[in-house]
């Protein structure tokens, strides 16, 4: 078994059978060579405390349940502690481990977001997402680790899915006045969902959101710049040619060649909307 008592000096409290506690605010860095798990190092910070960080040498932060996997023997209790993750004194992880798994609530924060996660044996059950002014941005439920269903909401606090039913929904797009494409004018299109059309939300595990959804089909109720200028036609807005096939044209209906019912594609056939028309202004 290596010993890690021949890399380390001036420690006050080590005891042995691979568990090393350190009184108070010691730190132990211990280098290990090269061997089974590689070239690696463990930083140990607080080990009274159960604060626990992995670094490997490119610098990368392993989770508490890899702590294990990665074979850290040199924990006082590596099947059942309280993991806690740093960046400059600040708490970026931290939740529980029971019997080696992540059990209860685990709190990430990130540069804009705060996270919430629920694990039962492991796996995902639920996960909240709030920007740093507390406002929930995202609730996703999970069965089996697999998202089952998702509620997002806007910088406004509105919920951007896709409802049933008859719906008014909106589509960032460019007008080319006489199809010149060097002259483009953004404009939105107000489309009108028929209760009979299909249409989904589509799952996502980034943020921040894009709160955009995909319907079948719809018709063309206006076409208007920022201004309120009305327009007869208009093209998605990622299109650079303005001879394509699916023109939106003001009255009229609209389908693409196919529509994706699958939630689990965020980019995928149909047409591309927001709920709420200042949702478009995130593509510009």
């Amino acid at each position: 078994m290596f010993n890690l008592h021949s890399f380390i000096s001036n420690i006050s409290t080590i005891s042995g059978n691979g568990k090393q506690y350190i009184n108070d605010k010691k730190i132990l860095t211990a280098i290990a060579g090269f061997g089974f798990f590689g070239y690696f190092t463990y930083n140990i910070f607080n080990v009274n405390k159960i604060d626990y960080k992995y670094v490997s040498t490119c610098g990368d932060t392993i989770t508490s349940n890899k702590i294990y996997k990665r074979g850290v023997f040199y924990l006082p209790d590596k099947r059942n502690f309280d993991y806690v993750r740093k960046y400059n004194d600040q708490i970026t992880e931290k939740g529980t481990i029971v019997n080696g798994k992540r059990e209860g609530e685990w709190y990430e924060h990130t540069f804009k977001y705060n996270i919430y996660k629920t694990y039962v044996n492991d796996i995902l059950d639920e996960v909240k997402s709030f920007d740093l002014k507390g406002r929930l941005v995202r609730l996703t439920k999970y069965y089996s680790g697999e998202i089952i269903s998702q509620t997002v909401y806007n910088e406004d606090g509105q919920c951007t899915n896709l409802p049933d039913g008859e719906i008014i929904v909106w589509k960032a797009c460019m007008h080319y006045p006489n199809n010149n494409i060097n002259h483009e004018i953004q404009v939105y299109v107000k489309l009108r969902v028929p209760k009979e059309a299909k249409r989904i939300t589509p799952f996502v595990n980034h943020i921040p959101e894009e709160h955009k959804g995909r319907v079948e089909y719809a018709h063309v109720e206006d076409i208007i710049d920022k201004d309120g200028n009305t327009y007869d036609t208009a093209v998605s807005f990622v299109a650079q040619d303005v001879n394509r096939e699916l023109v939106y044209v003001k009255g009229k209906d609209i389908k693409p060649d196919s529509y994706n019912h699958n939630p689990n594609h965020n980019c995928s056939h149909g047409i591309h909307v927001h709920l709420y028309k200042n949702d478009c202004d995130r593509w510009w």
